[in-house]
């Protein structure tokens, strides 16, 4: 599942298998809201299908 936020500036995942495209790479740090921190290691695309037509 997941949870889309319009006002997000990215949406992240750790699953790797979701990607259709997939890039390594060393990509900096990403500042979650509850102030933590997370290495991005790779970035790319994801295909999602919804059930009410989006």
């Amino acid at each position: 599942m997941w949870i889309t936020d319009s006002g997000a500036t990215l949406h992240v995942t750790p699953r790797k298998e979701f990607f259709t495209s997939y890039t390594s790479g060393d990509f900096g740090v990403l500042k979650m809201g509850n102030d933590g921190v997370s290495k991005v290691i790779g970035v790319g695309d994801v295909c999602l299908q919804t059930n009410i037509g989006i």
